[in-house]
């Protein structure tokens, strides 16, 4: 009896032992969530500058000089519309400035983000001239880098941006455009904003 009871009480040990090794061990503690990068955004915005609506210059712009000038041909900087032109006003050439719907006024801005312009009257209106529709497979006017970096059209085919750096045309074969940097120079390559 004695002996029956020394063996049912080293079994219950030997499983108790057991079950204490098999138990789950507790589960560790959730490490503090790692910082993410943040993610740009999911496709390049494509804009279109305007200077003029059917009533005259819109009101977002401030005409700092009025001046009259020749507009003899497109714009060399600005190719992806049809009614950029490259202009003379005395010694200074213009490039590019945008017309009106008739080519009475055209309005040159030195970027897209300016809010002054420059209004120049040819001596003959330039009539219909043209559309400010964008041509897809012309290079935009300035991009927007993710990095806040502008970027400025220099033909033929480079821009320089506000750090110096050049850059080749864009590549908008995805969602989000990307450049590649032409020579020495850091640029984040993706492409926020595109501006025609």
């Amino acid at each position: 009896m004695t002996t029956a009871r020394a063996r049912t009480a080293i079994g219950v040990a030997v499983f108790t032992a057991l079950a204490a090794c098999s138990s789950p061990e507790p589960a560790p503690r959730a490490s503090p969530a790692t910082p993410t990068t943040i993610v740009n955004a999911a496709v390049t915005q494509v804009l279109t500058f305007q200077a003029f609506d059917d009533t005259g210059l819109l009101p977002n712009l401030v005409r700092s000089a009025t001046v009259a000038g020749s507009c003899a041909g497109g714009s060399s900087v600005h190719t992806g519309r049809a009614d950029a032109w490259r202009c003379r006003a005395g010694e200074a050439t213009l490039d590019p400035c945008f017309a009106n719907a008739t080519g009475e006024e055209l309005a040159c801005a030195p970027d897209p983000w300016s809010r002054e312009v420059t209004i120049v009257r040819p001596a003959t209106p330039l009539g219909r001239a043209g559309s400010n529709r964008n041509d897809p497979g012309a290079p935009p006017w300035f991009l927007e880098l993710a990095d806040g970096t502008r970027c400025g059209r220099t033909p033929p085919a480079t821009y320089r941006c506000g750090t110096g750096v050049m850059v080749g045309d864009p590549d908008p074969s995805r969602p989000v455009w990307t450049v590649r940097p032409v020579g020495a120079g850091q640029v984040n390559p993706e492409v926020r904003t595109a501006w025609y």
